[in-house]
Order: structure tokens, then C-alpha cells, then sequence
């Protein structure tokens, strides 16, 4: 994190000893140089092809990450606004369960990328407004827990209730065979 926010700083790439006038190289300086170009290599093999060209240019890790922070984690009052009218307008409708919270889960990570997380109760709350009635008597049991639910908890029991209802819909064939009495 040093590398990061600067508090690891660069030393000189030269100096002089007491006793000389004469530059020498700075051995730090090499050492440094190689920890900030490791540092760099490692967050570049984390961006997608899509992010990459944030940070063409960037010579050290600190201007990879205030690229990095420039393009995508100074968000606007207004843009943040848009990701939470969006997210309470994100509705289930059609859509799978797994869609729904994917959806859900993609703008709840936006807001938390710019330093405005969500609460579980307040995740919670509209997600299971935004359910719809086939799930109605889950979110009942799931709101009248003492402590809200995470979202990964809260994941794999809705998909859990959309399973079930989906089974208990498809109708059983049966292999009937005639009945005769002996």
C-alpha cells in the first residue's frame, strides 16, 4: 500500500558519500524501482482489456492507482444519486432470481467503489421490495430475523425459494400402468 499512497517514497537515484563530491547510484533507488515495477505488474494483471488504457502511461504503481481513482472512483453526487434511484427501480419482474441479484449486487458494488456501501438492512430492504409476491412469504420469515441477512446468505436462500417453486409447478409424468385386480 506504501507504493500506493506515496508514504513509501522514492529515494534519489543518486548520492553522495561525506567524503566525495562525485554522484554515486543509489542502490534504494534500484530497490525501490523494482518493488514499484512488482507492484505495478501485479494490479495491471488485474484489469480487464476494457480498463486497461486508464492507465497507459502510469510509471509508477501510485499513478496506476490515481488513474485508476480518477476514472472510476470519483463519482459525482448526481452519478451517485442515478446509481440509487436505479438500484430502487431494479425489479425482479421476469427475470430468474439470479439475474435479479446479479443486477442488484453490480450496482450495490458501484456505490461501495465510491465510498457510499450499502448497509444490509438497506440492500435487504429493497431487494425484498423488489421481489414481487411469489416471494412474499419468505421475505416475511427473512424480515423478522433479528440481524439482517448478507447478501450472500440472502443469495442462496432466494434462489433456494425459486428452485422450490419451479419444482412444485412441473408437473410429475407418472408411468401408469393398468390396474387390475387378481
Amino acid at each position: 500500500m506504501g507504493y500506493l499512497d506515496c508514504t513509501i517514497v522514492c529515494p534519489t537515484p543518486t548520492i553522495t558519500p561525506t567524503d566525495s563530491t562525485i554522484a554515486a547510484p543509489n542502490p534504494a533507488y534500484d530497490e525501490w524501482i523494482r518493488k514499484d515495477q512488482r507492484v505495478i505488474s501485479w494490479m495491471i494483471s488485474f484489469l480487464s482489456p476494457d480498463v486497461l488504457p486508464y492507465v497507459v502511461g502510469s510509471i509508477s504503481a501510485a499513478d496506476v492507482s490515481k488513474a485508476l481513482q480518477t476514472a472510476f472512483g470519483s463519482l459525482s453526487y448526481t452519478s451517485i444519486l442515478q446509481l440509487h434511484m436505479q438500484l430502487q427501480n431494479t425489479s425482479k419482474g421476469d427475470k430468474f432470481v439470479l439475474t435479479y441479484l446479479r443486477e442488484v449486487k453490480y450496482i450495490s458494488d458501484q456505490l461501495a467503489a465510491a465510498n457510499r456501501p450499502l448497509e444490509n438492512e438497506e440492500l435487504n430492504a429493497i431487494v425484498f421490495r423488489n421481489l414481487g409476491s411469489d416471494f412474499s412469504d419468505i421475505v416475511t420469515v427473512l424480515a423478522t430475523k433479528p440481524d439482517p441477512i448478507t447478501f450472500p446468505e440472502l443469495h442462496r436462500l432466494l434462489l433456494n425459494r425459486e428452485l422450490r417453486m419451479k419444482s412444485a409447478t412441473v408437473p410429475i409424468e407418472a408411468n401408469v400402468t393398468a390396474y387390475t385386480p387378481l
